[in-house]
């Protein structure tokens, strides 16, 4: 299997959220005075996880309901390994809320992706 330009855009967030996570909360700035701020983050997060997932399979002409499922078992398991990641990270920690977060972010992003389908096929010139 030929790893594809969308394969290598998904790997490199994956890195990216990884360092992100891992990073000990001792040096990260302190915004706690905006409300909700950790779960918009998390949301974002793995929303954009879920939606790079859902374009890799369909790219290799999965149909849309199984890229579906496994584009929301990935993002919402990559969301729980970051929560118990994070027990290990010094200032950091696990937070069942923040699963919630990156799990809503996966569903958002499969309306998103819904959506763009919807609207792709609705304004494309019919012959």
């Amino acid at each position: 299997m030929k790893f594809q330009k969308t394969d290598k855009l998904l790997v490199a967030w994956m890195i990216i959220v990884f360092v992100g996570i891992a990073w000990p909360g001792q040096e990260l700035p302190d915004l706690s005075q905006i409300d909700y701020f950790d779960k918009i983050v998390h949301i974002i997060l793995f929303g954009v996880v879920t939606f790079l997932i859902n374009l890799s399979i369909s790219a290799r002409g999965f149909g849309q309901k199984f890229a579906a499922i496994i584009s929301f078992i990935g993002g919402s398991a990559y969301a729980g390994l970051a929560e118990i990641i994070q027990l290990f990270v010094p200032g950091r920690d696990c937070s069942l809320y923040d699963f919630y977060a990156g799990v809503i972010g996966a569903v958002l992003a499969l309306i998103v992706i819904k959506i763009i389908k919807l609207l792709t096929c609705y304004l494309s010139p019919r012959s």
